[in-house]
C-alpha cells in the first residue's frame, strides 16, 4: 500500500503547477522582496510552485526528501536540475547559514514529519539557514477545523465531496484511539486517511503554532486562509482546515 501510495504522490504532485489562494496573496504582497530574494523552496515535491517561484525571484533552489519527487522535478525542470538536493528538512548541512531571504515549506510539509521534536527540529534548521529578517512560509493542518467534529459537512458542497468526508470521518474516528480527547488538546498526531489512508499528520491548533514559530525565533506571524487567502492576524478558531503562515526569523540570542 505504501508503495502504491508514493507511486500515487508522485504522479499526483507532478501534475500541479498552481499557487494555492494564500501563496498567490502574499507572493503578490511581498513581489519586491521576492524579486530579490534567494530562495528555499523546501519540500518542493515535483515542482508544483516552481513554475511561479523560480522565474519570479533572483535565485532559486529546491529541496526534498524523497529521491522520487526530486527525479521528477529534474524531468520536470532540466533547466533546474542542479537547483534541487535530496535532503532532509530537519538537518540541512550542505547548506550555509543565513543563505536565503525567502523559505517556503508548502503542502504542509512540517505536518508530515513523524514527531513535535522533528518538527521543532525542522523550524531550528529553517531559521538557521534563513537570514534575520527573512520570510518563512509554510502550511499547517488545523486542528480547530470544526470538519474534524462532524461526519457531514455543511454548507454548499457536492454530495460526492460530502460523502468522501463522511468515509475519511468515519476513518479518523476509528483509526484514532481516544479520538474526543485528541481534539482537545492543542495540537495532535491525527490518521485522517489521506494518501490512500497511509499517513499520520500532525494538526495544530492557530494559537499553538503562532506561539511555536515565535519560540523558535520567528516573529510578524500572520495568518492565511487555504481556501481563499484571506489575512489574519490573531489566532482564532478558524472554520477552515488549512493554514498557510507567513513570518520573519529574528537573529538567534
Amino acid at each position: 500500500m505504501a508503495t502504491v501510495a508514493g507511486r500515487v504522490a508522485v504522479n499526483r504532485y507532478r501534475a500541479q503547477e498552481e499557487l494555492q489562494p494564500p501563496e498567490q496573496a502574499i507572493f503578490r504582497e511581498h513581489s519586491a522582496e521576492l524579486a530579490s530574494a534567494a530562495m528555499l523552496d523546501v519540500g518542493v515535491g515535483a515542482g508544483r510552485t516552481t513554475a511561479c517561484l523560480a522565474r519570479r525571484a533572483r535565485s532559486y533552489f529546491a529541496t526534498d526528501f524523497s529521491p522520487a519527487m526530486a527525479a521528477a522535478f529534474r524531468s520536470r525542470f532540466p533547466d533546474l536540475e542542479s537547483n534541487v538536493a535530496v535532503l532532509d528538512a530537519r538537518s540541512m548541512p550542505s547548506l550555509s547559514d543565513n543563505s536565503f531571504d525567502i523559505t517556503l515549506f508548502s503542502f504542509n510539509g512540517l505536518d508530515y514529519l513523524p514527531s513535535w521534536p522533528d518538527r521543532l527540529a525542522a523550524l531550528r534548521e529553517i531559521h538557521r539557514v534563513t537570514k534575520p529578517g527573512g520570510l518563512f512560509v509554510f502550511s499547517s493542518h488545523n486542528l480547530a477545523w470544526p470538519g474534524l467534529r462532524s461526519f457531514w459537512p455543511s454548507g454548499r458542497k457536492p454530495l460526492l465531496e460530502k460523502a468522501e468526508h463522511a468515509v475519511k470521518q468515519l476513518y479518523r474516528v476509528i483509526a484514532n484511539p481516544s479520538y474526543a480527547e485528541t481534539l482537545a488538546m492543542p495540537w495532535a498526531r491525527v490518521r485522517d486517511g489521506g494518501h490512500l489512508f497511509t499517513l499520520c499528520n500532525t494538526y495544530v491548533r492557530p494559537s499553538e503554532q503562532r506561539a511555536q514559530v515565535e519560540q523558535e525565533a520567528f516573529a510578524d506571524v500572520a495568518m492565511y486562509a487555504l481556501e481563499d487567502g484571506r489575512k489574519y492576524r490573531r489566532p482564532m478558531t478558524f472554520p477552515i482546515l488549512g493554514l498557510l503562515h507567513l513570518s520573519r526569523g529574528q537573529r538567534s540570542t
